[in-house]
């Protein structure tokens, strides 16, 4: 029998709930997924036959707390019974129209993924049943995007994909639910196998974009739009294709610098800026993929025109300035928040021909984010004055899923009752597991690790650390990233009373623990000493 007992103290945490960026100050062996086909049903990634298990260290894992999963993980060892019965291990993993001369091909794509209709905007509040209380989308001020780069190994045939998304938020069922339909839509278009979870999706988290998640818009039933749900996943898949399609030789480089943020946590920050840049061998440019952190929250809540934040018009001054297109990942960003400059010496802000919200908005927010997302990108351009060469050496890449017990009582009570689309989980059961997923690609001398939520640094360092002393090189952390799962903290800020926000809206204090022992476990590490 379902219990939940969040009454009392349940409903304080309620009304905290769903803020989500408050005032605003804030190798190679890769699972492959079943065909995104009529008649699906949710399952996350299987074990085709013809994945390359050639090298023992690297490969998918579903890793459970004790070795043993939970009894129904949702796995499958078979494409679902309605699928076509497709022999991936005799397809080719790069288009066979095309030859490359370069040891890394890249190429990139780009969707728009606005809103055809109203819709209700993601973070700032909990409007509690009653529809006047929330906000609704009234306008388009500057596109929201769907923007992928593809990176292939032109002499093993490895592709990975990274794809950034103007979103609030993306649950593994949504993820998964990609990764389905873009592996189908490569093999039918290109007559390729690629394992749709090497394409790693991290949404900007920007509050002025749709609410993906279902917590922000009227209680009672109504949840998130799933007509903008379909148009997200469209575009996601039409800019992977896209990217892939695109596939030429390249030359790949990359740099670091800094921006100013500001963060609650006393234990770790990161404002690391990340830059790589693909070009031609000709130099002319294909994409520039940007890391950092910081909450898309510049406009505030009066904003109720869709936009991407500092995100867009960091990507505008980036496609302007450097060429190609550009790809913003989201880091660490748990309490962090971005140093936002009211003025940039500007007369004009970067989307002008943009809907203006219907608000009583201070019309100086428009030209704060187009400054805020000037100074970030701008930061990458000077970076990439002294770039470095992205090393030869092929790619790696890890897919696995871990498993713990949730005891955020009030998620729960959304996941059976109301609008949140988790897996329901008992918190009075602690046998009963949740589910989630991760990544990490290791291309040339830079990895990508993945994080399923709104991490804290210090989560983020906790990773950062376990690559590096797995031997991998550069670690770069992905928030929001193949999961949301609202915010990642550590053991020691579950004893934070000030963090009471960030705790109501976060699964459990295992997550850290069993997130880092599944990371160890796939990259080879032996397991910490409880």
């Amino acid at each position: 029998m379902k219990r939940h007992a969040w009454m009392g103290m349940g409903w304080v945490l309620v009304l905290g709930i769903a803020a989500c960026g408050g005032s605003g100050g804030e190798s190679d062996a890769s699972r492959d997924i079943s065909a995104d086909l009529p008649g699906e049903t949710d399952v996350p990634a299987t074990d085709l036959p013809g994945t390359d298990t050639a090298r023992p260290d690297t490969g998918d894992q579903d890793v459970p707390p004790d070795g043993t999963p939970p009894e129904d993980t949702g796995t499958v060892d078979t494409v679902s019974d309605e699928g076509p019965d497709i022999p991936w291990d005799t397809l080719p993993r790069l288009p066979a129209d095309k030859t490359f001369t370069t040891p890394f091909a890249a190429g990139a794509g780009q969707a728009d993924v606005s809103p055809r209709t109203p819709c209700y905007l993601g973070g700032f509040g909990f409007c509690l049943g009653d529809d006047t209380l929330c906000r609704k989308s009234d306008g388009v001020h500057d596109p929201l995007l769907a923007s992928a780069v593809a990176i292939a190994d032109t002499a093993t045939g490895d592709v990975v994909i990274l794809i950034g998304v103007d979103t609030i938020g993306l649950i593994r069922k949504d993820i998964e639910s990609m990764h389905r339909a873009i592996q189908m839509r490569l093999y039918e278009d290109f007559g390729v196998h690629f394992p749709g979870e090497r394409a790693i999706i991290s949404a900007s988290h920007a509050h002025s974009s749709c609410d993906t998640i279902g917590l922000w818009g009227p209680m009672g039933g109504a949840g998130r739009d799933e007509g903008y749900t379909k148009v997200l996943k469209d575009g996601v898949v039409q800019a992977a294709r896209d990217a892939f399609a695109s596939l030429q030789d390249a030359r790949l480089e990359w740099a670091r610098g800094t921006y100013q943020n500001s963060d609650e946590d006393v234990f770790a920050d990161d404002k690391d800026l990340f830059v790589i840049r693909g070009k031609k061998p000709d130099d002319t440019p294909l994409f520039t993929v940007i890391r950092w952190p910081g909450h898309p929250t510049t406009y505030g809540d009066k904003m109720h025109a869709t936009s991407a934040d500092y995100v867009g018009t960091l990507r505008k001054k980036m496609q302007d300035e450097i060429g190609g297109i550009n790809v913003f990942l989201q880091g660490p960003i748990g309490s962090v928040y971005p140093e936002r400059p009211s003025t940039c010496g500007l007369e004009e802000e970067a989307f002008p021909e943009g809907d203006r919200t219907k608000t009583d908005m201070n019309p100086a927010d428009y030209m704060k984010v187009t400054c805020t997302g000037y100074a970030v990108a701008q930061v990458a351009i000077d970076a990439l004055q002294n770039p470095t060469p992205v090393e030869e050496n092929g790619i790696d890449f890890w897919h696995a899923s871990f498993f713990f017990h949730p005891d955020n009582e009030v998620l729960m009570m959304l996941a059976e009752f109301g609008p949140l689309p988790y897996d329901w989980v008992d918190v009075n059961d602690p046998d009963a597991k949740m589910r989630s997923i991760f990544s990490v690609a290791r291309i040339g001398n830079l990895t990508f690790v993945s994080t399923p939520g709104e991490a804290f640094p210090v989560f983020a360092q906790m990773a950062k650390d376990t690559a590096t002393e797995a031997g991998l090189p550069t670690p770069i952390t992905l928030g929001l990233a193949q999961d949301w799962m609202g915010y990642l903290l550590n053991l020691e800020q579950w004893q934070d009373i000030n963090l009471s926000y960030h705790q109501s809206l976060s699964p459990g204090k295992e997550v850290y623990s069993f997130y880092q022992q599944a990371l160890r476990q796939t990259l080879n590490l032996p397991p910490l000493s409880e």
